[in-house]
């Protein structure tokens, strides 16, 4: 049988899944990454190099202390063209966002949040359920919770931290 649409997701700090989590002194909790991601409804064209629409972000999502999703800040680190640049300027640009948004000594560590999707500067940033039956059987079936862009599938127990790249 499926667990069900998740009440919180458990997101591990973990340096893969997202590049920092935690917790602040005043209780929020927050989930920072930078990760490469087309606008929403983008679609591959032959009149327009790819490269320059895909976009890699650095953004941070500030929640209060029970989970729930207050605010996403982004800012541009560099397009796909040029992404050599994005190891020298991430850090940089990550940190900055973390300042301007009183992250400041956090407790890191894994965070369970509430399920949310917003859009910011044209890209969609979730954590969604979805299920996926394969045939009229039920047991065929695959549930997860998608969180992107950074484009991990959190697994059951939803309390675990489990999840795919």
């Amino acid at each position: 049988m499926p667990a069900g649409k998740p009440e919180k997701i458990r997101v591990p700090n973990d340096g893969r899944c997202c590049d920092k989590a935690g917790k602040l002194a005043d209780g929020r909790l927050f989930i920072a990454v930078v990760s490469g991601a087309f606008p929403e409804g983008y679609k591959r064209s032959s009149d327009v190099d790819w490269r320059d629409v895909k976009q890699w972000i650095a953004y941070v999502h500030i929640f209060d202390a029970d989970g729930t999703h207050i605010k996403t800040d982004s800012s541009l680190v560099v397009m796909d063209r040029d992404i050599e640049q994005l190891s020298r300027k991430s850090d940089a640009v990550l940190n900055r966002l973390l300042e301007t948004n009183e992250v400041v000594n956090p407790e890191h560590g894994y965070v369970d949040v509430r399920l949310f999707s917003v859009k910011v500067n044209g890209i969609r940033h979730s954590l969604t359920y979805h299920i996926k039956r394969y045939s009229d059987n039920p047991d065929d079936y695959y549930e997860y919770v998608d969180f992107q862009p950074v484009d991990v599938a959190f697994n059951p127990p939803w309390d675990s931290g489990l999840y795919d790249t």
